[in-house]
């Protein structure tokens, strides 16, 4: 990924808006972690310039950080999140068990990660539809759901696990990754695999590409397996899931 080398803006450093004092405090914060520029690249926009992203609670650019490109989430000074610790608590909880973007640097108002060269996971489904890439999109859809289940054991609740068309990047080995962890919480009962189920094969955009390679008419039984799970998030229920969308056991 390539684009123009820019000083971080305060548009950027201050989004919405910030005094001159804030934004100069938050430059010199970076600077002592070795950033003082990004990378103007990405597929979303703020004011003129492209970034990786733009959610409720930070903008994402890619900078250069120990000479490789790194994402970096920015604290919005609108944001309902008065710091970045909680996520970065919990992303650093992700990454024990290999799950998430891997976690570098963290603060208040700074989250610096891995970037992940990829796709989102509904660009990447548009571009393999069709027979020959029924099976890559099932092992996509089982990653996910493991991933799901795994967060399940740690009792992790990521949050919104049945909105994840743009919340997935899927890698250039076509490995799927779970990005922001904003909404999660380690103070909750986990159902990241409910959601995440429910999402993929009937409550998203998402549907229109996995449903079709699993057995039709599959739906009641999935339910109910998915009610024994919530009672017990244990591995013989999520086998039982799994063995219902004729998934490999894992």
């Amino acid at each position: 990924m390539t684009g123009s080398l820019l000083p971080l803006s305060p548009e950027i450093l201050g989004y919405p808006q910030a005094t001159t004092t804030e934004i100069a405090r938050r430059r010199s914060h970076l600077a002592e972690w070795g950033i003082e520029a990004m990378v103007a690249v990405g597929p979303k926009n703020l004011g003129a310039l492209p970034i990786l992203g733009l959610g409720y609670v930070g903008a994402v650019v890619l900078v250069l950080w120990e000479g490789r490109p790194c994402a970096l989430k920015i604290r919005r000074l609108d944001s309902n999140h008065d710091s970045l610790l909680p996520e970065i608590d919990c992303l650093a909880k992700a990454n024990q068990i290999g799950i998430g973007p891997r976690l570098l640097k963290g603060s208040a108002d700074f989250l610096l990660m891995e970037f992940v060269p990829g796709r989102s996971l509904l660009t990447w489904l548009q571009t393999h539809q069709g027979q020959e890439h029924q099976i890559l999109r099932r092992t996509v859809m089982e990653n996910i759901l493991s991933q799901a289940f795994a967060l399940d054991q740690l009792g992790l609740d990521r949050g919104d696990m049945g909105r994840l068309t743009q919340d997935v990047i899927v890698n250039e080995q076509g490995q799927p990754v779970l990005l922001d962890f904003s909404g999660a919480s380690l103070n909750r009962r986990p159902q990241n695999l409910t959601s995440a189920l429910q999402g993929l094969l009937w409550g998203s955009a998402l549907a229109d590409y996995f449903a079709p390679d699993f057995p039709a008419n599959q739906r009641q039984l999935l339910m109910l397996h998915l009610r024994l799970y919530k009672q017990r998030l244990n591995s013989e229920r999520f086998q039982a899931i799994m063995a219902a969308l004729g998934c490999k056991q894992r």
